[in-house]
């Protein structure tokens, strides 16, 4: 809201005043994306043994708004950790900042076997190991705002010319 008075002294020496206000909407309309967006990727793309695959997740402010209270959850890595851009240090996903985070998976004996599993580590025989990252977060208005990420990492069966097994 913005007020303004204005007074004055008419020409037989009344004073006068007047008051105007005016009241300004802001909208905080994020678009299409949101407040914010998510993007994980992982490395390497394909395994065919057991090892480590290293997951990021970038998770950037697009909207007008900062966004507090981030929660970003990962069922099969755990946990994740922050290791960049929160550039002020004060929690909060300002607007253009872009925050970085790191975990690993360990791929395991089970998961070639089964053929790939699910974003919650259960063997399900789709050729991959997929995963899935969900980020939360609550805009300046209160608004609360959930995005997610996923990624598949293939599961390559190379048996090689003998096959898996020579007799």
């Amino acid at each position: 809201d913005n007020t303004v008075t204005v007074t004055g002294t008419a020409s037989d020496g009344t004073e006068e005043a007047y008051t105007f206000s005016v009241s300004v909407s802001i909208e905080l309309n994020p678009g299409d994306d949101g407040f914010f967006t998510t993007v994980k990727t992982a490395a390497p793309m394909s395994v065919s043994a057991p090892g480590d695959i290293a997951y990021t997740v970038m998770v950037s402010n697009t909207g007008i708004a900062a966004v507090s209270s981030i929660s970003i959850t990962d069922p099969l890595v755990g946990t994740l950790t922050l290791i960049s851009g929160d550039t002020n240090g004060n929690d909060i996903l300002d607007v253009t900042e872009s925050w970085t985070y790191t975990g690993v998976y360990t791929v395991t004996q089970s998961d070639i076997d089964g053929n790939g599993i699910d974003t919650n580590g259960a063997i399900d025989d789709d050729g991959d190991i997929d995963n899935t990252v969900t980020v939360t977060g609550t805009a300046s208005d209160g608004t609360e705002e959930t995005d997610t990420s996923s990624v598949a990492v293939t599961i390559e069966l190379n048996p090689g010319d003998d096959g898996f097994f020579t007799t």
